[in-house]
């Protein structure tokens, strides 16, 4: 009886954008209007579409942070997918667009915030599956409508998702002066932008009137920089590239690593 009662609610599928549910998906805040949910013992997914994540946002459903820029933002990890993926030699072969997903990084399931009981490692692993900080970043609240798409976003897309989540968090004086002087100068030559032998620097200003810096990056930086990961979905399997694939360079000291997921 008591197992009849436990999956008695399951959460309604979309009504629009549905892809797949896997497992019993409660009918809870987490699960609302997800394209994609899985729920195993091991993992908790929701990917969501543009339009689904907009009216999730809308409903009340995501906490805001508050970043140094004053701009209330959302954590965000992209993914895309399309039928036209397949597994090739052991490795996925992405060789079409896919269409844009988003998850939702929770603040208190995937941050640790002053005032706040901190999640356990345990916990966190299991609500923030295929975390990883080449796909991550912070969008302003007022800005989700213009910057996310419905389909993989361009190159030019990109750039933009990049240069605003650097803006929201960008650098006081003393950060500045430290990233400038511990960076590899010819790292710096090759990904940042110069003007008479000297990085430009960018200035933001915040809602309350403070300034703070970012080294303007190149273009073809950015592009290394904001990734979207690509994933597939075969019968009971949810499919990433593997670990050993998400190699990332560091633009400032050049040193190459294999991030994985964390």
């Amino acid at each position: 009886m008591w197992k009849k009662t436990r999956f008695s609610n399951p959460c309604p599928k979309p009504e629009h954008g549905y892809y797949k549910h896997f497992g019993y998906i409660p009918d809870e805040p987490y699960f609302y209007n997800s394209a994609v949910a899985w729920n195993t013992p091991d993992m908790r997914l929701s990917l969501r579409t543009k339009q689904q994540l907009l009216e999730y946002v809308k409903e009340g459903n995501v906490e805001a942070m508050l970043t140094r820029s004053g701009k209330p933002v959302v954590y965000l990890s992209f993914f895309k997918s399309s039928e036209d993926y397949k597994i090739k030699n052991g490795m996925m072969n992405v060789s079409a667009k896919g269409k844009a997903y988003y998850m939702v990084r929770h603040f208190k399931l995937s941050c640790s915030i002053m005032g706040e009981k901190t999640i356990n490692r345990e916990d966190w692993r299991i609500y923030n599956p295929f975390f990883s900080k080449q796909n991550t970043y912070m969008v302003p609240i007022d800005e989700l409508e213009t910057l996310l798409t419905d389909d993989e976003p361009t190159d030019e897309e990109r750039i933009a998702i990049g240069k605003c989540d650097e803006a929201v968090q960008a650098l006081n004086e003393d950060e500045l002066d430290r990233l400038l002087a511990s960076a590899n100068e010819a790292q710096l030559r090759e990904h940042y932008e110069y003007h008479n032998g000297e990085p430009i620097i960018d200035t933001f200003i915040s809602e309350q009137g403070e300034t703070f810096y970012q080294p303007r990056k190149k273009d073809s930086t950015w592009l290394k920089c904001v990734s979207v990961l690509p994933f597939m979905i075969e019968g009971t399997s949810f499919i990433v590239p593997a670990a050993e694939e998400m190699v990332s360079q560091n633009i400032h000291t050049g040193k190459v690593s294999k991030d994985g997921y964390r």
